[in-house]
């Protein structure tokens, strides 16, 4: 075999790594979730709920204004091989920090003052979760270390010890009676923990330490901030729902709200895990064959939405009534609808991530402020009338426009068409195809639980066979599994 087809084979085998440890690590991540969910549901109530999702979107929020789009560049950077990852690390983790430890007490100021006639419980939750950002940071920075090698396995990995501490706290904590607040400190822990380790390993690699020089930072954010300010701007645009809830509707339905949104908060993990997976080799990419490349992506992208959609269309509701009960029914509603979305959010999230890996990230900030003021309209006029339904309806209509501004800045400012149905079309099929066959089990009501955990498996075998029928899994995947399912015989 020529030194080409032992590298093609090894990044193929870097990507199928990537991605299944990603998936793993997602699967038992959400599983420990569901625990925590369950138990804070249970002891804390629909409004103890809403206040932990409340406190969580609005450090979110806080916390990407500390990125400013250097997460996304460090990634880049390192990937393309051409700087010294070193001095990469050193100013990115020296600026992150800094501007972390200056955001939190202005959004501490910001929150109360916002918040202010709300309860005493929510103000302490915001104090404690802010204090996490400066750890959560550090996490970011260092995670591109393995990120830009296509090593996710260690990320994933870390991501399941940061929740197993986090849910055993929970479960303490809901045990001994304490209040929501100890439930925000145990994410904050999780998030040291997580943050130890991850910059323990990387460091032992790359020997780096913060450096703190104004010019080189000036010059790093020169870069990065269009794409930093488009990623506030989308993180504004997903949280705009819930953030408008907090004033036009009660912590009850923001709990309701809550549930769906943390199911689907699941499978926003599969765009991200495939992100970092394929953003790499997008950068390195010659002009020859980067159309190839996006076409790729894509099809990875498209069978992660689908699948996704698929999966909360036909499960979603038992998994509503096993994380958080059957009183939580008002949850199923918005829960498919945000699902449906996950299709238009996974291709909008791939070609976001060619603009970035080809420099044409300037402009995705002024899309994702015509998204953002869309969703903010909509959900203003939606939300009095039709409740958290109208919230999901909102969302969903803003992630089909943005879709659509996606395909035409690549167009435009990448050079490349965009054969969207070539890679949505069969995947989308084994999805429908999936639901529709399914349908008279998942549609039953009221569906007995051991059904709907039946469905899930069912649900997983259904949607591969039928892609697999379609012709729809990637090739050089398929060619993949068939070298290692011919070297695990030979070994045996």
């Amino acid at each position: 075999m020529s030194t080409f087809e032992d590298a093609a084979d090894e990044t193929q085998r870097r990507i199928f790594s990537s991605i299944s440890s990603g998936i793993i690590g997602t699967v038992i991540v959400s599983a420990l979730g569901a625990v925590s969910i369950r138990a804070m549901t249970t002891r804390l109530g629909a409004a103890g709920f809403g206040i932990f999702v409340l406190v969580q979107s609005y450090v979110m929020v806080i916390q990407t204004f500390t990125d400013l789009g250097l997460s996304q560049v460090l990634q880049r950077d390192i990937a393309r091989g051409d700087h010294d990852e070193k001095s990469l690390l050193s100013h990115a983790m020296g600026l992150r920090v800094t501007l972390s430890v200056l955001a939190v007490p202005i959004a501490v100021g910001l929150g109360f003052l916002i918040y202010a006639d709300r309860s005493t419980t929510l103000k302490i939750g915001l104090v404690v979760m802010l204090c996490s950002i400066p750890f959560s940071v550090s996490s970011e920075v260092t995670a591109a270390h393995f990120s830009a090698q296509t090593r996710n396995t260690v990320l994933a990995v870390i991501n399941v010890i940061q929740q197993v501490v986090f849910v055993g706290l929970v479960i303490l904590a809901v045990s001994l009676h304490k209040s929501v607040v100890f439930c925000l400190g145990a994410a904050l822990v999780g998030m040291i923990v997580a943050s130890l380790i991850t910059t323990g390993l990387a460091r032992r690699e790359v020997s780096f330490v913060p450096s703190f020089d104004r010019g080189v930072w000036w010059s790093m954010l020169r870069t990065s901030s269009p794409i930093g300010l488009a990623y506030v701007v989308g993180l504004l645009y997903f949280k705009a729902d819930t953030i408008i809830l907090s004033f036009l509707s009660t912590s009850k339905q923001i709990g309701y709200y809550g549930i769906a949104y943390s199911i689907v908060s699941v499978f926003l993990a599969v765009p991200i895990i495939l992100t970092r997976t394929f953003l790499p080799s997008m950068v390195r990419a010659s002009g020859e064959t980067i159309e190839g490349s996006i076409q790729s992506t894509l099809t990875y992208f498209s069978i992660g939405g689908t699948f996704s959609a698929a999966g909360i269309m036909i499960c979603g509701p038992t998994v509503v009534k096993i994380v958080a009960g059957s009183h939580f029914g008002a949850s199923n509603a918005p829960l498919r609808i945000l699902g449906l979305g996950l299709i238009f959010i996974c291709i909008s999230t791939a070609l976001s991530s060619v603009c970035i890996a080809r420099g044409s990230g300037n402009k995705i900030f002024v899309m994702s402020v015509v998204s953002l003021v869309l969703n903010v309209a909509l959900n203003i006029v939606a939300i009095p009338t039709f409740g958290i339904k109208g919230a999901a309806i909102a969302t969903l209509i803003c992630e089909v426009v943005s879709l659509s501004l996606f395909i035409r800045l690549v167009r435009r400012e990448v050079g490349v068409r965009i054969r969207l149905m070539h890679s949505l079309a069969r995947p989308f099929a084994a999805g429908f195809f999936t639901c529709v066959a399914l349908a008279p089990i998942y549609l039953r009501s009221p569906l007995n639980v051991g059904y709907g955990l039946a469905l899930i498996p069912a649900t997983c075998v259904l949607y591969v066979v039928s892609l697999t029928l379609l012709r729809g899994l990637p090739r050089e995947l398929v060619t993949s599994i068939r070298s290692w399912a011919v070297a695990l015989r030979r070994r045996h």
